[in-house]
Formats: structure tokens, sequence, C-alpha cells
């Protein structure tokens, strides 16, 4: 991968130099896929393989990889102090998980802590926004990651009692303290991750594994993959610009507004409102959160760009 200096000036040198040795120092070590590979889309994976010596990322979207390195700083000096009885810091684990018979695949996973006290808590630390840490739920793919983490350990000797992901809030501010409901006093939060039982984890694992085996010839991702919103259908009432319910299908739309007359008797209407494909989608500065939309169909369409045409067996 390569990265374009979109921040400009000595700032961005600075930028790509760390993320280019970032980038050299990770190892997922003999392994054929990592816990990180597995959780995400495997049609996205397998084109940043093909495709990697041509991958270009602008740098500044590889900022909070390079922050990211100052909680493993952290992680770092806390384990110096601490020492090994209280916390394990980052330590990657490998396993030959069986994905069917006679066919098994090596897979490793590196947690960022595991304390011990009382009972061995997995941990995993991320920066992320407050509106992450107010959400009721964790992320889906941080109960993936952890969950899977938490598999390995088990089957490296680790018997893991709970999972938790500990936030870094880089968007915090001290002016919004008490202004909002739930937003954290502080620029830190910890989020307690559901522990799947071990057979639903197992599952899931050998089921990820095939569906990165599989993704050889893929054309498209999987709808968590391109971070889908599914189109959706807004009860509107004449007059006004927000909508009186938004469901996901018209039926539901139109079964809730019977039950729901307007108290004023204005006229509604049932709109559908078109779905996204956020990950595929140029944001603000043109690029999308996609690596390697040039080269997928989808994601060239939501760029606007000529399709991928391939040659005939009788021009090669």
């Amino acid at each position: 991968m390569k990265y374009a200096n979109d921040i400009g000036g000595i700032a961005g040198q600075i930028l790509i130099a760390a993320a280019e040795a970032l980038d050299a120092d990770y190892s997922k070590g003999d392994a054929a896929y990592s816990v990180t590979e597995l959780i995400d889309d495997p049609h996205i994976k397998r084109l940043q393989r093909e495709h990697m010596a041509e991958v270009v990322e602008p740098v500044s979207h590889s900022s909070f990889k390079v922050d990211g390195q100052i909680v493993h700083k952290i992680l770092e000096l806390a384990a110096h102090r601490l020492g090994d009885a209280v916390v394990i810091p980052e330590k990657r684990l490998f396993a030959e998980i069986e994905v069917q018979d006679g066919l098994t695949v090596r897979v490793s996973g590196q947690y960022d802590t595991c304390a011990i006290t009382g009972e061995a808590t997995l941990g995993d630390w991320k920066n992320t926004s407050v509106w992450a840490a107010m959400q009721d739920d964790p992320k889906p793919e941080w109960v993936r990651q952890l969950n899977l983490l938490g598999y390995l350990a088990a089957l490296n000797g680790v018997h893991v009692e709970a999972l938790e992901i500990n936030l870094r809030l880089r968007d915090w501010s001290a002016t919004q303290v008490g202004k909002k409901a739930g937003y954290p006093r502080v620029p830190y939060a910890t989020v307690q991750i559901p522990m799947w039982p071990m057979a639903e984890t197992r599952s899931y694992l050998a089921t990820r594994i095939r569906a990165h085996l599989d993704a050889y010839g893929s054309t498209d991702c999987e709808p968590d993959g391109r971070w889908e919103n599914p189109p959706t259908f807004a009860v509107m009432t004449a007059g006004l610009k927000r909508a009186a319910k938004v469901e996901l299908s018209y039926d539901d739309a139109l079964a809730w507004n019977d039950r729901n007359p307007d108290a004023k008797r204005r006229h509604r209407s049932i709109v559908e409102r078109p779905g996204t494909n956020n990950r595929c989608e140029p944001n603000g500065d043109g690029h999308s959160y996609c690596p390697v939309t040039q080269w997928c169909a989808r994601g060239r369409a939501a760029h606007g760009l000529p399709e991928i045409v391939k040659p005939t067996e009788s021009a090669r």
C-alpha cells in the first residue's frame, strides 16, 4: 500500500513515514488469516491482496491508525509498572481451526490487554468517537473481534471470564459534560462485551474462514462489509419536513399510518428513501472508506467511474 500526502507539507510526510513504518512492523505470524481480516469483508480483503501494490490511500485516513500507537505506548508503560501478574500486554495467539473434514487453517489474533484482577478480562483499546461510546449496544465488529480473541485465548490455555473495549474518545469536549444526556464525564469509556457460548464462537469462526476461502472470484461485498443502510419508507405529513414515522417496508409504513391518523386530518404520503452503501460512496474529500473502490464494480459505480471491461479470449 502507498500513501498520498493529502495533508501537505512536512506534517503529511511525517504521517506517511509513520504509517509505512507501522505497516512494515505488522505481522500476523505464520497464520493464514488474522482475526481482524476474518471479521472484515472477504471481497474487500481479496481485492486488497490482489492490488496491494497499487492501492493508494490518503494519509489523512491513516491518522487514527497512527494515533492508536499512543494507546499502545500507554499499555507498554502500564505493564512495566504493574507487572505481568496484573496485566499481560499485547500478545499474539495462534490456533489451528478445523473448517471441515480434512481442512485445517491456522488463525492468529492479538489482544491489547489481559487483566488478572480476580477474573481474567480480555481487553482491546480503541480510538473512537463520543457517539460510539453513547450507544446502547457495542458495535457488532467489536463483539465479533473480542469473542474470537477470547476463543483463541481459550485454545491457548487462558480461561477468559470477561471481555471489554476500552475507548479513548478523540472528539470529547469538557464543555459538553452535563449538557447532553449520557455524555461521558471523562474522555475514556469502558464497554462490556457480551460473551458468546464457545460452540457459537467456534461455528462463527469456521463460517468466516470458509467465506474468505470462497472469496476468490467474488463480485460483491456482504451488506455489512459495504456498510449498507437498506431503503426505508417515510410517512410524510403535508407541510412538515420531518417524517411522522420511518419503516423498513412500505406495508409497515402503511399499516402504521392506518393505526395513527393525523389529528389535524392533514394529507399524508409514503415516500421511499433510497438505501445507501456508506463504505462505497465518496465522502467529503471525494474518496471513500473502501481502499479498493477502483477495482470493484459497485464502488466504481458509486464514484461515477466506467465499468471495468475484461478482455475477451480473442483479445488476450
